[in-house]
């Protein structure tokens, strides 16, 4: 008996015993971690002062009542994709109840809806690149019959009309040539950088800039000891003043922008953080889709090229954020001779 209670223990898929009046029987740790509740606390009780009826996505009294369809099942309980496979259970004539088996599926679900959302990018990406070229010449062709009208009306009112044609189609061009740089490769200029040197640089730019420099602060915490990684360093330098823009556009007057560099193991891991509006869940879901935007004045392309740049360096990208407090995008690059 011992030696199936240290199996039970150490089983990673979580073990659910339920007697056939509804009372827990046994629950190992892996399903105290899924269902968010200590042994202590259950056992010998009854299920439904614990849980719904239906927290497996169907009754319980009725399955405990009834022959069970031993068919596995999915349900998302506390932000968990669990996957519950039942069974009767029998120890006598006198002894009865189900068996549950919980797996966490969580991971799986994510790492697959990963794949999905890359495959509809490259369709998106390929049929962007295709409608770009078709527009490309048109759009030209209307913009300079536009700029051809302004001076044929130079002296009406209906000047200003040609005028807003035109800049409507400069808009355009200028989103067509960003949806076309987003879509093909980029230029493997690839060398062996110096990190702290190019992080200084970028939020150089951003942190002397007069537009910036009066109305926020600026934090920089890189360390003295070089770190090396092998890097594009025109492209990344790029992605990372996405990051800042990002930051400073979501602040008020007075807010912080924070930068930070340091090594972990084989890896360099730099943090962007900013005391802005923050954002809801449901926003960092979609911050990194093409064409996502929150801005009226924006084209949605930006963060979507800086996960791109950073996939494009072997590195990964993720965002905090709470809404009120502020955000912090990390970005974990590969060190020099680890790519």
């Amino acid at each position: 008996m011992h030696f199936l209670d240290t199996i039970l223990e150490n089983l990673s898929t979580g073990v659910l015993l339920i007697s056939a009046e509804g009372r827990f029987l046994a629950i190992n740790p892996s399903a105290e971690a899924l269902l968010k509740k200590e042994a202590r606390t259950v056992l010998l009780q009854s299920f439904w002062d614990h849980f719904p009826d239906e927290l497996f996505g169907f009754s319980m009294k009725e399955a405990l009542k009834t022959p069970l369809n031993e068919r596995p099942l999915q349900i998302f309980f506390q932000k968990q994709w669990i996957r519950i496979t039942p069974h009767a259970y029998t120890d006598g004539p006198c002894n009865s109840g189900l068996l549950f088996f919980l797996e966490d599926m969580t991971q799986l679900y994510k790492l697959r809806q990963v794949k999905e959302r890359a495959s509809r990018l490259e369709e998106l990406g390929t049929r962007h690149a295709a409608l770009a070229h078709d527009l490309k010449n048109p759009l030209a062709g209307i913009r300079g019959y536009s700029m051809m009208l302004q001076q044929e009306l130079e002296h009406t009112p209906w000047k200003s009309m040609a005028g807003e044609i035109a800049a409507g189609t400069l808009r355009l061009e200028e989103l067509l040539h960003r949806t076309l740089a987003f879509v093909k490769p980029s230029p493997s200029n690839w060398k062996k950088t110096q990190m702290n040197a190019l992080l200084q640089k970028s939020f150089a730019l951003v942190s002397r800039d007069p537009r910036w420099k009066k109305s926020f602060l600026f934090e920089e915490h890189i360390p003295t000891e070089p770190i090396y990684a092998q890097t594009n360093p025109l492209l990344l330098e790029r992605a990372l003043c996405n990051i800042y823009l990002n930051g400073l556009q979501a602040m008020q007057p007075g807010g912080t922008l924070c930068l930070r560099l340091w090594q972990q193991a084989s890896s360099c891991l730099i943090t962007i953080s900013d005391t802005g509006h923050g954002m809801s869940e449901k926003q960092q879901g979609e911050i990194f889709l093409p064409f996502f935007t929150t801005r009226s004045e924006g084209f949605g392309l930006g963060l979507a090229e800086v996960k791109k740049i950073v996939r494009e360096h072997g590195g990964k990208i993720d965002v905090r954020s709470h809404v009120g407090k502020g955000t912090t995008f990390s970005v974990t690059l590969p060190l020099d001779g680890s790519l």
